[in-house]
């Protein structure tokens, strides 16, 4: 059995020690306890600021009920369009850095109110003033990091939208910015690389992930990451959790592919064998073979294999098997009927599409 170096063992002691220490550093006394319940609340508020749902209504549009059903930017993206999708993506950047950096810079001046703090400072002697200079970053990065948290939390589950919110990327990226910018944005380039190779947001979200531990419990990323590991875990712990049926789907098979085409009302980059048919409200596929299709019972005589699934005013089933169709449009016109709010009828029988659930 091969015993781990002393260096080793000295860097484990010393994430140890800080992790324990995390939550004591919030009560060390240095910031008065309703400077940083008033913060906290506050940061919580500032998330629930969502571009998404707000960007949607003004457009007529629930982005909830929408593509997966999330309230992100990806989804804006595929729901509403490339301008909806980037101008997502930026707010919920921005909001996730100030609910971090502005209470940092607060903190920061308060903590010097601290006449411990601020007379071991101004000490003339070196280690009353690397002592006084610890208990000056740990009473101000301690809140700062519990506001961090609490703007994705609400993001993730915004009051003032029912509890119903996004699963939080973009804004723990903003967080981790304001945190330890190149720790972001190698955390950024591992996503924006994976997506480009998979095409599917969730599954490099997900290898990011992997990589934001690794590069802070690794002895070779500590330079690097510069961050407390126990609220690192917390935080990735959350958008984990909220990517639990894109995990579901991607051992299946059945996450859907993000496109990078264009389009007014976003795209997606399904095929025939990737959309489901529905016919008044229930999933075609969902039926069995023998089933009767035609709504109630009420005898048709159909089964699945005689129902074509209708999507936009044109027959997925005429689809190649290799092309792709445009997700995002509500309306849809062909010779096969016309239709909207997703919904068509023609001379096959009625119908309504719909986008997988799936991706971001």
């Amino acid at each position: 059995m091969v015993l781990p170096g002393p260096q080793l063992v000295s860097y484990s002691a010393r994430k140890g020690m800080r992790m324990n220490n995390f939550f004591a550093e919030l009560g060390s006394g240095a910031i008065p306890w309703y400077a940083i319940a008033i913060a906290a609340i506050g940061a919580y508020f500032l998330g629930n600021i969502n571009p998404a749902i707000l960007i949607g209504r003004a457009k007529g549009i629930d982005i909830r009920a929408r593509g997966s059903g999330n309230a992100g930017a990806t989804n804006a993206l595929r729901s509403l369009g490339k301008k909806a999708g980037a101008a997502t993506f930026v707010i919920d950047v921005v909001k996730g850095w100030a609910g971090y950096y502005v209470p940092l810079v607060i903190f920061l001046r308060l903590a010097l109110g601290d006449e411990r703090i601020f007379i071991g400072l101004a000490s003339s002697q070196l280690e009353i003033s690397s002592a006084a200079y610890a208990a000056w970053t740990a009473a101000s990065y301690a809140p700062a990091m519990l506001c961090g948290l609490c703007v994705m939390l609400g993001h993730m589950y915004p009051a003032v939208f029912g509890f119903r919110g996004g699963k939080g990327v973009s804004t723990v990226f903003g967080v981790l910015l304001a945190a330890s910018w190149l720790y972001a944005l190698i955390l950024l380039a591992v996503v924006l690389v994976f997506t480009a190779v998979f095409r599917r947001v969730s599954l490099a979200v997900l290898i990011a992930v992997a990589a934001a531990l690794v590069l802070v419990f690794a002895p070779f990323g500590l330079a690097i990451a510069r961050v407390e590991p126990l609220w690192i875990i917390i935080l990735l712990a959350f958008v984990v959790w909220k990517h639990r049926g894109n995990i579901k789907r991607l051992f299946k098979g059945e996450e859907p592919k993000l496109s990078f085409g264009s389009g007014s009302g976003g795209s997606g980059d399904r095929t025939k064998g990737d959309v489901p048919c529905v016919l008044q409200g229930q999933r075609v596929d969902d039926l069995s073979d023998e089933s009767d299709v035609n709504g109630g019972g009420s005898g048709s005589g159909r089964t699945k294999g005689d129902v074509p699934c209708v999507l936009q005013g044109q027959r997925v089933d005429d689809l190649s098997g290799g092309s792709g169709e445009s997700g995002g449009s509500d309306r849809g016109s062909g010779s096969g009927g016309s239709g909207e709010s997703g919904k068509s009828s023609g001379s096959d029988g009625s119908g309504r599409s719909a986008a997988p659930k799936g991706g971001e």
